[in-house]
């Protein structure tokens, strides 16, 4: 049984809030249920509604709510926030606007918030993302991505084989150096199979960082694509 104080105390409460009550003069659209349309509303100042909340008084959503998205001032037509309602908002149907704002409203606005706040982090960690592709050319190695190993304290290499029918050879030269042609080979000689891919990881503070690539056959060229995450000094 409803509490008499409760719902005396809840009217009230949607009574204060209420900044606009009125009756819709169009169905709005199914089966999405996310428009309701009154045309006294052409005209109206759509800041005094965007962000609102929209409470349904009557018909089949009745006491359902939801946040107003968008107002088209020349129709007066409402498109909610998130999800429509559970049924067509029909011509007839009362409903109100409220001062403050909807749940989906502010979800929306603080999973934007997080949004910023994981890009600033990116941007202040220094994630820097590197992408090349090409095809191989021969037997002999061609450079697919050179790095300047310099500017990182560790990175993240992913090389594919995006060919369809030809696999590929490649290798990393690790250069303590900028370039200085010393160096190791770490891998080296690692085959991919077409659509196949490897990932190598550089943990270790060096000059330069060359991914080379090759045929695995002579004259049988393959595609490719070398990918880097780096993290800046």
């Amino acid at each position: 049984m409803t509490n008499k104080g409760y719902a005396l105390a809840r009217a009230e409460l949607i009574r204060v809030l209420t900044a606009y009550t009125g009756i819709t003069t169009s169905n709005g659209a199914t089966p999405a249920n996310n428009t309701l349309i009154d045309a006294n509303l052409k005209g109206k100042d759509s800041r005094k509604i965007v962000e609102k909340t929209i409470l349904i008084m009557s018909g089949d959503a009745e006491w359902e709510d939801k946040g107003a998205a968008e107002f088209d001032t020349g129709t007066g037509k409402i498109t909610l926030q998130g999800t429509g309602f559970s049924a067509q908002i029909k011509a007839g149907t009362i409903f109100r606007i409220l001062n403050i704002s909807s749940v989906e409203i502010d979800v929306a606005r603080i999973e934007a918030k997080i949004d910023d706040v994981e890009g600033k982090l990116d941007k202040g960690l220094g994630k820097v993302e590197l992408l090349a592709t090409g095809t191989t050319t021969g037997a002999a190695y061609i450079d697919a991505l050179d790095i300047d190993a310099r500017l990182y304290d560790e990175f993240t290499i992913k090389l594919k084989n995006t060919d369809v029918a030809n696999s590929l050879d490649y290798r990393v030269l690790l250069r303590p150096e900028h370039g200085v042609a010393e160096q190791m080979i770490q891998p080296e000689d690692i085959t991919l199979a077409p659509a196949d891919y490897d990932f190598v990881n550089i943990d270790h503070k060096w000059g330069q960082v060359i991914v080379q690539v090759r045929d695995t056959v002579a004259a049988s060229h393959a595609d490719f694509s070398v990918y880097a995450i780096c993290n800046k000094q």
